[in-house]
C-alpha cells in the first residue's frame, strides 16, 4: 500500500489533502482530540503531501496541532500520550520540511 502511494503521490495529493481536512474537521467532535487513530491517520496523510501544498496548509495544520497539545497537557487525568505523541511528531515533521 505505501508503494503505491509513493508511486502516485502527485496524484493522490488532493484526495490526501481532502482527507487530512476531513480529519482536522472530526476533531471538533468530542472525544475526538484524544484519539491518537485520528492523529496518527492525519499524521501519515500529511507526511504524503506535495510539499507546496504542505507548504500553504503548515500554518493552519501547526495551530490545530498546538491547540490540541495543549489541550492535552492542561488535562489532569486521562491523557492519551499516543494522541500527544503524534501531535508532537506531526508538528516535528513540519519543522523538518521546513528546515530543508
Amino acid at each position: 500500500m505505501v508503494k503505491i502511494i509513493r508511486d502516485n503521490k502527485a496524484e493522490l495529493n488532493g484526495y490526501l489533502l481532502t482527507f487530512s481536512d476531513n480529519l482536522i474537521a472530526s476533531l471538533s467532535q468530542p472525544m475526538s482530540c484524544d484519539n491518537c487513530y485520528i492523529l496518527k491517520c492525519l499524521y501519515r496523510c500529511i507526511t504524503y503531501l506535495q510539499p507546496e501544498t504542505l507548504s500553504s496548509k503548515c500554518l493552519a495544520f501547526t495551530e490545530i496541532m498546538q491547540s490540541l497539545i495543549d489541550v492535552a497537557l492542561r488535562k489532569t487525568i486521562l491523557v492519551d500520550t499516543l494522541a500527544v505523541h503524534f501531535g508532537f511528531e506531526t508538528i516535528c515533521w513540519f519543522i523538518k520540511k521546513v528546515c530543508r
